[in-house]
């Protein structure tokens, strides 16, 4: 998770029910987000974050801060998110050829 607190440079927290990460970016980026297979969610939603003092896992809680918030202008810069999805499906891309290759 260090990684993402390096990268991201804005407040991401992970959702343990779901399996997923939110990176909290401008409204703004709801209008323009296109990347398949995610979901930018807008105005008309309600997201419930963690408290601010969770920042691990947590048995009491599903959801912790892998990336705190600095304060509430903080935010993600949504090319960087858009990077690291990208980034990531790549190497899930290349474990996957790799298992398969060992496995033949």
């Amino acid at each position: 998770m260090t990684y993402l607190t390096t990268a991201l440079d804005g407040p991401c927290f992970f959702d343990g029910n779901g399996r997923v990460f939110y990176a909290l970016t401008p409204l703004s980026t709801a209008h323009r987000w296109d990347v398949p297979e995610t979901e930018c969610l807008g105005a008309d939603f309600y997201l419930g974050v963690p408290a601010t003092t969770i920042t691990e896992p947590d048995p009491r809680c599903a959801a912790y801060w892998v990336v705190p918030m600095d304060g509430p202008a903080a935010l993600c810069d949504p090319a960087i998110v858009r990077w690291l999805v990208q980034r990531g499906r790549i190497q899930r891309s290349e474990a996957a050829a790799l298992e398969a290759g060992e496995d033949a």
